[in-house]
């Protein structure tokens, strides 16, 4: 299904994107300081320790800003990421005082019409569907594949990304709980007890 995005509402619900703003603003942040830092060095440091002060912290402004194009990159576009990555079924699998942790049954196979490799995904979450996580709440997502090289077959970093972060529209996100097989629901939710197994794995990724 196609799921469309409101930009506004992504941009302030959608924590991997609020998360990669955060990252972007402390760059600029830190750009700006070590720029600072290099004048005053320059200004009021004479002699070769004053140069090569200025020459770091310049060197490190430099790459601050280096960093917001690639954090830009890593994140990609809300609307591509939701209609190329495929629907997967999640739940709330955990949940503590601040946050919840959802559980998702995920494919790793890269070829499409090879036999699907199962495995359990998950990812920390503060808010869904504008609030705290609840315990077993069906949370229909994308699998957010990581980047591979030429000679993988599976991929080794998934992470579902809510519908619900994407649009405020409820029927959507109804529509896509729907799409999603029964048989998967069931069978995910009969895995809730081995979150603590996927969250134990060095890449959130627990193949089945």
């Amino acid at each position: 299904m196609h799921i469309p995005v409101d930009a506004g509402y992504n941009a302030a619900h959608n924590e991997l994107y609020r998360d990669a703003k955060r990252l972007v603003v402390s760059a600029i942040v830190m750009a700006i300081l070590l720029s600072l830092g290099a004048a005053g060095a320059a200004y009021t440091t004479s002699g070769t320790p004053g140069t090569m002060l200025a020459v770091l912290c310049g060197l490190g402004a430099v790459f601050c800003l280096a960093v917001i194009p690639m954090i830009r990159r890593s994140v990609g576009d809300a609307e591509h990421n939701y209609n190329s990555n495929p629907l997967v079924p999640a739940i709330v699998a955990k949940v503590t005082p601040r946050d919840g942790v959802l559980l998702a049954l995920v494919n790793t196979t890269m070829d499409p019409d090879a036999e699907p490799q199962w495995a359990l995904a998950c990812r920390t979450v503060t808010r869904i569907n504008g609030a705290t996580p609840k315990l077993g709440t069906r949370v229909p997502s994308v699998a957010m594949r990581g980047r591979t090289r030429s000679h993988d077959t599976h991929y080794t970093q998934i992470s579902p990304m809510p519908v619900d972060w994407a649009t405020p529209d409820k029927a959507i996100v109804t529509q896509a709980t729907k799409a999603i097989p029964h048989s998967e629901w069931t069978r995910l939710e009969g895995m809730r007890d081995r979150i603590d197994e996927v969250m134990a794995t060095p890449n959130n990724l627990l193949p089945l």
